[in-house]
C-alpha cells in the first residue's frame, strides 16, 4: 500500500520517492539519500531513453512490414511489436533515473490497471502468435497500444489532464 509520495529536488532533477506500508507496518522505501548514489546521470539518461526509444519506434515501425504475411505467420508481427513496446517501455523506466524505483511505482494503485492489461496483453499475443490464433493476434496488440497510452495518460499531472480533456471536447462539439 503506497503510503506517501515525496518529491524533492536535487541537482536541479526532482527525484520522486515513495515509501511502502508492509503488513506488519514497518516503513520501507524504495529510494534513500545512500541510494542517490545509484541513480544514472542525466545525460546517460537522455541517451538511454532516446536509443531505447528510438528502437522501440522502429521495431514497431518494422513490424508493419509483416502484415501482409499475418494469415499464415503471425509471429514476425507479433514478436517485433511487442519488443518495441518493451524496449520504449525501458527508455521511460531510464528517464527518471533510478528504473527500478519506476518498475515499482508501475504497480501502485494508480497505475496497476494500465500495467496489468498492458503486460497481460503483451503475454497473450505471444501465446497466439506461437499458437497461430491469427485473429486474437490484432485483439491483443490493439490491447497493447490501447494500455501504452492509458498507462503514459496516468503518469500525467491532473492539470495537463484537464487541458488535454478540455481539448479533446472542443474537437469533438
Amino acid at each position: 500500500m503506497l503510503k506517501k509520495n515525496l518529491i524533492k529536488e536535487k541537482n536541479n532533477d526532482i527525484l520522486i520517492t515513495a515509501e511502502i506500508v508492509s503488513d506488519d507496518s514497518s516503513i520501507s522505501s524504495f529510494s534513500t539519500d545512500e541510494e542517490d548514489n545509484n541513480r544514472l546521470g542525466y545525460t546517460t539518461r537522455i541517451c538511454v531513453f532516446l536509443v531505447c526509444t528510438t528502437l522501440g519506434y522502429f521495431c514497431s515501425y518494422m513490424s508493419t512490414h509483416f502484415i501482409g504475411t499475418l494469415e499464415t505467420n503471425p509471429y514476425n508481427f507479433a514478436i517485433l511489436y511487442s519488443i518495441g513496446n518493451i524496449l520504449s517501455l525501458i527508455g521511460t523506466l531510464v528517464l527518471y533515473g533510478n528504473p527500478l524505483q519506476d518498475f515499482y511505482i508501475m504497480f501502485t494503485k494508480k497505475h496497476i490497471l494500465p500495467t496489468l492489461l498492458f503486460f497481460i496483453s503483451m503475454g497473450l499475443t505471444f501465446y497466439c502468435a506461437f499458437t497461430y490464433h491469427r485473429k486474437l493476434v490484432f485483439l491483443f496488440i490493439s490491447l497493447q497500444f490501447i494500455s501504452n497510452i492509458w498507462s503514459s495518460y496516468s503518469y500525467l499531472p491532473d492539470s495537463v489532464k484537464k487541458c488535454i480533456s478540455s481539448i479533446c471536447c472542443r474537437c469533438f462539439e
